[in-house]
């Protein structure tokens, strides 16, 4: 149970950026918080980032989110709850009773080699990959697997180790607390929604998030076709601001990492050859300023333009055909690699918790960070944190993670 007679504590659904920052500012003020992360482990989509700079700081934030995960594992103010989801939140005499739901026991740690067969023999999508201070650890969405509705045992027959026992029940918990805070955070879009881009079908096509994995293992970015690296394409927006995918939004986040991506690449390779293709370039900083950087380096190509399509070329490298801006005609270019820098979508449960906490989704599937709707819930000790109410980044999540706190502190306070 949180909390107590003379204690009151905060329940913190998402053990990401926002909800570490939140836990942590609470923590500050003596309010003691329980995170409940359905992850397999806390830190959320920054744990897969990479460190951008070289030589010096180039402001990508990725040890802000490292850092605060270190602290707030250590402070005996904040409890974790991993891999479990809110089941059931009912609010009684001005406290809430959620019911938590874990399967702790289907992929055994102790035999799990995070060697990703189950991954890839799973035609449900229902496994995924998780960053920890440990290493990648896999877990099974118990929702999307068809084990229990079709039978199914794909990962199990996959799994060499017998790491994997779908018949384990799920285990229930419940935690009290004086107030909520949401910080559920975003997914990340998922390319194959997009199959003229060739994520899965062209060799050398990957995701600015797989950039991102192999450059903080391997301190450079891949190489998928083995014939070394000498011209990379970052394609932008893909997954934002397109009405065909129903994402109408700008994501924030993708010209900063792309940049930074595309400059740590460049300072570990002189010799480096890297195009943009880009519908509006939107920096926020001047470290960032794509066009600025064009102007000044003859290896850097800023091409305003969105491509048609990435198919495979008669070399075997993926090929980028675009329409050629201020021109009527379609041009066409081959790259070593492609990095597609993938944006923000909302979750696809934030229907249910809605439905649950008696709140509203916007017009784009996120939460509503503010408005009547939302005052209405505060006033109940429900707040909305990070990047569930619309994109954001690294240092914009810990601040409003913060904020989030500092109004939940204020209510409990109020409720003394």
């Amino acid at each position: 149970m949180l909390g107590g007679a003379a204690l009151k504590g905060v329940l913190i659904i998402g053990g990401g950026t926002a909800g570490i920052s939140a836990a942590r500012t609470l923590s500050r003020f003596g309010i003691q918080s329980t995170i409940v992360e359905k992850a397999p482990c806390v830190g959320g989509q920054a744990n897969e980032l990479a460190c951008k700079g070289v030589r010096e700081c180039v402001k990508c934030d990725v040890c802000l989110a490292v850092d605060d995960v270190t602290y707030a594992l250590q402070d005996e103010n904040i409890h974790f709850v991993t891999g479990a989801k809110v089941e059931l939140l009912e609010r009684d005499l001005g406290r809430y009773r959620v019911t938590l739901e874990s399967y702790p026991g289907i992929i055994d740690r102790s035999k799990c080699m995070a060697c990703a067969r189950c991954l890839d023999a799973c035609s449900s999508n229902a496994i995924g990959r998780y960053m920890s201070r440990e290493g990648p650890l896999l877990q099974i969405d118990i929702d999307a697997c068809k084990h229990d509705t079709e039978g199914c045992h794909e990962c199990q027959d996959a799994c060499e180790r017998e790491a994997i026992d779908l018949d384990q029940e799920a285990e229930g918990q419940q935690v009290e607390a004086d107030a909520v805070i949401v910080a559920t955070g975003s997914t990340p879009f998922d390319p194959k929604l997009d199959p003229r881009l060739g994520y899965g079908t062209v060799p050398g096509v990957i995701t600015s998030l797989e950039a991102e994995r192999f450059i903080n293992l391997m301190g450079t970015l891949p190489d998928p076709l083995g014939k070394g690296v000498a011209k990379v394409a970052f394609v932008q927006c893909v997954g934002s601001r397109d009405p065909r995918l129903q994402a109408h939004l700008c994501s924030k986040v993708c010209c900063k990492y792309a940049m930074k991506l595309a400059r740590q690449a460049a300072t570990a390779n002189k010799a480096l050859n890297i195009s943009f293709f880009f519908m509006d370039w939107r920096p926020t900083d001047r470290q960032d300023d794509l066009l600025a950087w064009a102007r000044t380096n003859d290896k850097v190509e800023a091409i305003r333009s969105r491509p048609a399509e990435i198919v495979l070329g008669e070399d075997g490298r993926p090929t980028v055909r675009y329409a050629i801006p201020d021109d009527a005609g379609i041009a066409e270019s081959g790259f070593d690699l492609v990095v597609l820098s993938i944006g923000l979508r909302p979750n696809s449960d934030n229907k249910t918790l809605a439905d649950m906490l008696g709140a509203r989704l916007g017009p784009h599937g996120f939460f509503f960070g503010e408005g009547k709707m939302v005052s209405a819930l505060e006033s109940k000790g429900i707040f909305f944190t990070g990047a569930c109410t619309g994109p954001k980044d690294i240092e914009e999540s810990a601040m409003d993670g913060a904020a989030a706190a500092s109004k939940a502190a204020r209510y409990l306070e109020a409720e003394r």
